[in-house]
């Protein structure tokens, strides 16, 4: 697999577990949403990908994706995330 296609993969996959809920209630964002992540994932965006989710016990955590390197990680907190930014940059 390509590398853009990995990335699109990988975008498609994280929005569609994290849009299940949102296609139930409107399936018109949820496909917006997934339209957008895939123009996003086409274009070749080299940003990382930043997004905080809830867990079930209610604590709060922090993937992050960074799609030059294809680090993936679930942080703990905003500092880890700024870390992880900090060592990124300074490759």
């Amino acid at each position: 697999m390509k590398p853009a296609e990995s990335s699109v993969y990988f975008a498609l996959e994280f929005d569609l577990s994290k849009k299940k809920q949102l296609a139930k209630n409107n399936p018109r964002k949820w496909l917006g949403a997934i339209a957008q992540r895939m123009l996003k994932a086409a274009t070749g965006s080299c940003e990382p990908q930043i997004q905080a989710y809830t867990t079930p016990q209610g604590t709060l955590t922090w993937h992050v994706y960074d799609p030059v390197s294809g680090d993936r990680q679930v942080l703990e907190s905003e500092d880890a995330v700024r870390v992880w930014i900090e060592q990124r940059y300074n490759r």
